[in-house]
């Protein structure tokens, strides 16, 4: 799609357009023991305030009237979206290509000052879009429990009251493998969230080409043809051994690794009739069902549906 005004998604539901990795690595993660006990405790101890004052002390709030520009592609990308609160917005020095959400209560869009200088409108909604949808999947508290993980380990939670004890009894390795790799599946959901936001995928493209390392004094001569060759080169790849290498990279200190990985993701998806499927609107009706294997299923019951149903006969659960 050429880059023109986007047009508004109403009452677009994170599951319209869920990568299956993140859901797959989510159910698995759910799964682990100890894992609602750890983000409990998290939240107990307001890290997540913490988090805030750190990010909110140091950076620049954009506002409507201070920046106005910026502060458009924030309330455009939310209208998109369908998200009615817009996260309050921040710039933070680097000149790096990078942005972040802190917080899930109240959360907060951090941008680079380089991705303010070096991306252009479409690729900051992209960008913006990207982090608007883990607030819309309400991936933030896992988040903040998968950052704290990749920068310092699990085990470095014993070092705060009440953790040493909970800590001593629970098998941290499984629980901060299954973290880390929901976390790098999120970002695959997010990415679609950002192809949703600029709907130009030109825009994308470019903006992952920047991430991965596009040199400033090219960047408007980025060759989009052999970037999309590189990515298609990952449609067949490996991906447990994809994300074995993913994992590397996360615990590494990188935050948003494997940007050709992602291109090739968000292509697939493009090519696939999905995304058209969205911007048309005939997908709402999966956020009452999971397709599996082409079966449809109730999400709240799975009782087995056989597609026409407005209810599902078991437990009610209106399907859209």
């Amino acid at each position: 799609m050429s880059a023109t005004t986007p047009i508004r998604l109403p009452d677009l539901h994170p599951l319209e357009y869920e990568h299956p990795f993140d859901t797959k690595a989510l159910d698995a993660l759910q799964l682990i023991p100890g894992v609602d006990s750890v983000v409990k405790l998290v939240l107990k101890f307001g890290t997540e305030k913490l988090v805030r004052i750190q990010c909110t002390a140091s950076n620049l709030r954009i506002t409507a009237t201070s920046y106005p520009s910026l502060y458009e592609v924030m309330t455009t990308a939310c209208a998109v979206l369908n998200l009615p609160s817009p996260p309050t917005l921040y710039v933070e020095p680097g000149d790096e290509v990078n942005a972040c959400v802190v917080g899930s209560e109240q959360p907060i869009v951090v941008l680079t000052a380089g991705a303010v200088d070096k991306l252009s409108h479409g690729e900051q909604l992209y960008i913006v879009g990207h982090e608007l949808g883990h607030v819309k999947s309400q991936h933030g508290v896992y988040r903040l429990v998968a950052d704290w993980i990749a920068r310092a380990g699990l085990n470095s939670l014993a070092a705060l009251p009440e953790f040493g004890k909970f800590m001593a009894n629970l098998a941290t390795t499984p629980l901060q493998y299954a973290i880390l790799r929901w976390s790098r599946m999120s970002e695959l959901t997010c990415d679609r969230a950002g192809l949703l936001a600029c709907q130009d995928i030109d825009a994308v493209m470019l903006a992952l080409m920047k991430l991965a390392g596009l040199p400033e004094s090219y960047r408007d001569r980025g060759n989009i043809e052999d970037f999309v060759a590189q990515a298609r080169e990952f449609e067949t790849a490996d991906y447990d051994l994809v994300g074995k290498a993913m994992k590397l990279a996360q615990t590494s200190g990188q935050t948003h690794p494997f940007a050709v990985v992602r291109a090739a993701e968000i292509l697939k998806w493009v090519e696939s009739g999905e995304y058209q499927a969205v911007l048309a609107r005939q997908t709402h009706r999966l956020a009452s069902v999971k397709r599996l294997d082409g079966i449809e299923y109730c999400r709240k019951c799975m009782y087995r549906m056989s597609g026409g149903e407005k209810f599902c006969p078991t437990c009610g659960n209106v399907i859209a």
